[in-house]
């Protein structure tokens, strides 16, 4: 595994978590909302350097995103 897709999974798991406790999503629902979002596929591109920052950061995107 490499740095990235580490730093990328640590942040799904945050997310995952924090959609789950404030939409009170469902584990598949909150992960199907993260990998099916715009700010998914920021997090994947290594261009935006997003993956690096803080999972809080992507998770406000997400929830704007979501709004």
């Amino acid at each position: 595994m490499t740095t990235k897709q580490h730093l990328i999974r640590m942040m799904v798991s945050e997310m995952t978590l924090a959609l789950m406790r404030d939409k009170d999503m469902s584990l598949q629902q909150a992960l199907h909302t993260i990998y099916h979002s715009q700010i998914f596929q920021a997090i994947d591109d290594e261009r935006t350097g997003l993956y690096t920052q803080s999972p809080l950061l992507a998770y406000s995107y997400l929830i704007r995103e979501l709004a």
